[in-house]
């Protein structure tokens, strides 16, 4: 029998973005995988997946939820969470990183989300939080090209 265990940052809602690990074990088969979701913009921003060991996954969950003990949550919400933010960030023309292909096995087929998640800034627009991997001119320029310069807002990290 399979076993699935998926954690969350407790302040997901509040922040916008989901750090997310999903688990899955069979007998002694165990793999994880990390996601980095972006609620209010670019969808899945980040996997880390390739975890073969429980010990190596055990290890890295401190740095992954450096901010407080991490929540449980149902396998629906997960998927729900990542699936929701893929077809979000489509919808803006963004497309998950090349590494989502080899992880997205964990979540099962794409569904649309059954749960109330809102994705989209507190503003009810994209909100495109300039993170430190991003070409923010790249982002902007899609964002424009869609939308219009007043169709979502922009944060850079020193107006925090």
């Amino acid at each position: 029998m399979e076993t699935i265990t998926c954690y969350i940052n407790r302040d997901w809602k509040g922040m916008g973005h989901a750090r997310m690990t999903i688990t899955r074990q069979s007998g002694k088969e165990f793999v994880a995988a990390i996601f980095l979701v972006d609620l209010y913009c670019l969808g899945v921003k980040d996997v880390m997946g390739g975890i073969h060991k429980r010990t190596m996954f055990q290890a890295m969950l401190p740095a992954v939820y450096f901010d407080g003990k991490p929540e449980v949550i149902d396998f629906d919400l997960a998927r729900d969470i990542v699936w929701g933010g893929v077809q979000y960030a489509r919808s803006l023309g963004f497309e998950p990183p090349s590494e989502f292909e080899g992880e997205k096995y964990l979540l099962g087929v794409e569904t649309t989300p059954q749960n109330n998640i809102i994705f989209g800034g507190p503003a009810g627009k994209p909100l495109y939080v300039v993170g430190p991997q991003d070409i923010p001119e790249n982002i902007i320029q899609s964002l424009e090209e869609r939308l219009g310069k007043d169709g979502f807002q922009v944060v850079y990290p020193d107006e925090f």
